[in-house]
Order: structure tokens, then C-alpha cells, then sequence
């Protein structure tokens, strides 16, 4: 990653490094803050140092006030007439949260069961992510948080894939926690989930498309820059509750995992949800 892929923002030497005031290499490579992609450092401890310094804020007070551009995968100036289908970083993200509160459990754990076969590949949950492309549904509100998206595509990625677009990144902020790479998010979350006594966890990404964005699950994956990332618990009673389904349900996954996004149960035909 050259220091001219930096993202227009604050006005900083983007061919030094942001706390030390080192420059770059020969080949011109410097560490990015992921988050706005403003300023340049040369290592993790400098961007340890900036971010308690001040550039917590800094980093959000400049998202809050840019559009993320999906086409061009820039931020832009939010200007008085915000283009038709434009949304804010934070928007996105907020929808995204609401409909994943909604459907974690029910939805896209059982989904991400199925789509990996994790009854008969458990390992598979180590080692790549169920990716989710989603459109807005502007017609519905946060009342019912579970019509917030309706699915364009899903994938499973190998998570070495999603982790490349890290590789150049210092890190991501997650929970207040600095980790590097998806996988290391998975790994510290199926830490957890094992010492409370579940299984295990897998990765589900969802991803906002713009209208009329036609990205494949993996171009948006590798692109986008607002993806959420929802580390979930396996648990035995997920086990237990595929082990009683036909194997009929694993080739339509997808067709479940729509349905469900457009607010009936997890199932191949659509049926209303009774919250059970």
C-alpha cells in the first residue's frame, strides 16, 4: 500500500509517520489507521500513541462528517444534497447492528450451520466466514428491525481471503480492543465462548450494497469498508437441532436465510415468524 492510497481527510503528512515523524520506506509503504485512513504510521506502537493522544477523536469527528462512496470506495465531503442513496459510515453500521440483534441466533447461526456443513466440518468454523450482502429496505423502520435488509447474495469465504485486505492495515478497533486480522477476532471469540462452554464460534460478515451495486459477496467483502464483524457462538443446541433436519435443507441455505430476512422463519418456503 503506497502512502497515495490514502484517503483524502485532515490535513497531515501522509509520507511520514503521524507520532515519530519517520518516512516511509523505499517502496513507500506506511501503516494506515483502517478506520479513517488519514494518517500514516510506521508502526502499531506509534498508532497506539496517536490514538491515546487524541486521534480517537479526531478519526471520529472526521467519519461522522464524510460519506463512504462504494463505487469509488472513498470517503467524500457530506454536503448539503447528499446524493440519492448515499448513507453515512454510521448509518450503515447502526442498520447493520439492529438487523444482527435480530437475527443473530436464529438466522445467520443456523445459516452459517448449514452453509458449512459445521455438523460434519467443524473446523470449517475456524477458518472461513459466511459473508452476507444485503440492500436496505428504506421502506421499513426500526420498529421491525428484522425487515431492515433483504438479501442479494451470500458466500463462504476462506477467512485467509478477508484477512489479505488487513495485511497493510494497523488495526481494527473491536470493542475497544486492538486486533489486527478478522481471524484474530474469531480466535479471541471462540476463546471465550469455549471457557462459558460452548463449541466453539464462526464469523458472519454482512455487508450494505448500494442500489444498484452489483459487487460479487466476495469483490464487496474485499472492497467495502463498513462490514460488520459478528464472531457467533456454536452451540449444542444448534447440534442438536441439525442433527433432527432432513439433509434436503443444507442446498437451500440461502433460500431459509431469505425468507427469513424478509420476516418469516428460518425455512425453504416462507412462513410467518412466531418468535419461537
Amino acid at each position: 500500500m503506497s502512502t497515495q492510497d490514502l484517503a483524502d481527510g485532515p490535513a497531515v503528512d501522509k509520507t511520514r509517520c503521524a507520532v515519530c515523524e519517520q518516512a516511509a520506506a523505499e517502496d513507500g509503504r506506511l501503516l494506515r489507521c483502517s478506520q479513517c485512513r488519514t494518517v500514516a504510521y510506521c508502526s502499531k506502537e506509534c498508532q497506539k500513541t496517536d490514538w491515546k493522544r487524541g486521534h480517537k477523536l479526531e478519526c471520529g469527528n472526521f467519519l461522522a462528517s464524510k460519506v463512504w462512496n462504494s463505487t469509488t470506495n472513498t470517503f467524500g465531503e457530506k454536503g448539503p444534497k447528499r446524493k440519492t442513496g448515499a448513507r453515512t459510515r454510521g448509518v450503515i453500521l447502526q442498520d447493520l447492528t439492529a438487523l444482527a440483534n435480530a437475527h443473530n441466533g436464529d438466522t445467520f447461526t443456523v445459516a452459517a450451520w448449514l452453509a458449512m456443513d459445521l455438523l460434519h466440518n467443524p473446523q470449517k468454523a475456524d477458518t472461513h466466514v459466511l459473508a452476507i450482502t444485503l440492500r436496505r429496505n428504506l421502506s421499513v423502520s426500526y420498529d421491525t428491525p428484522r425487515k431492515l435488509y433483504t438479501l442479494v447474495d451470500a458466500a463462504v469465504i476462506p477467512l485467509s481471503t478477508w484477512n489479505k485486505k488487513f495485511d497493510d492495515v494497523v488495526a481494527l478497533m473491536q470493542d475497544g480492543a486492538l486486533v489486527t486480522k478478522p481471524s484474530t477476532v474469531l480466535e479471541q471469540n471462540k476463546a471465550q465462548r469455549l471457557a462459558d462452554g460452548a463449541l466453539g464460534a464462526v464469523m458472519v460478515t454482512c455487508i450494505e450494497l448500494a442500489p444498484g451495486e452489483t459487487k460479487t459477496v466476495e469483490q464487496a467483502l474485499l472492497e467495502t469498508m463498513v462490514p460488520t464483524f459478528q464472531p457467533l457462538g456454536v452451540f449444542k443446541v444448534h447440534q442438536d437441532l441439525l442433527r433432527k433436519w432432513p439433509t434436503g435443507m443444507y442446498p437451500v441455505w440461502k433460500e431459509c436465510l431469505k425468507n427469513s430476512l424478509d420476516g418469516g422463519a428460518f425455512s425453504p418456503t416462507f412462513t410467518p415468524y412466531t418468535g419461537s
